[in-house]
């Protein structure tokens, strides 16, 4: 696992996390995986955990620098927090 998703378990609250912060930057899923050389499904697998290999690592890293590391622990934290998970 790298650097900055040490703490983070892909699943449908990371996915949610990662799209939203998406559009809430003006940006697509879509348009994230097209950048990275990717398609759609292939980025929601990696998001939801379907795919946990080193390629999906390497998504879910892409993306999480995309957003911006600081940004996307917030908004995970407080998701975490809200479905009564986290401290």
């Amino acid at each position: 696992m790298t650097k900055h998703q040490q703490n983070y378990q892909p699943g449908p609250i990371f996915n949610d996390v990662a799209c939203g912060a998406l559009r809430a930057l003006g940006s697509r899923a879509s348009t994230f995986a097209e950048r990275i050389g990717s398609n759609p499904q292939n980025l929601r697998n990696s998001l939801i955990g379907y795919s946990n290999n080193e390629a999906a690592q390497r998504v879910r890293e892409e993306l999480i620098k995309a957003i911006g590391p600081d940004l996307f622990a917030l908004l995970y934290a407080e998701r975490i927090k809200r479905e009564g998970l986290g401290k």
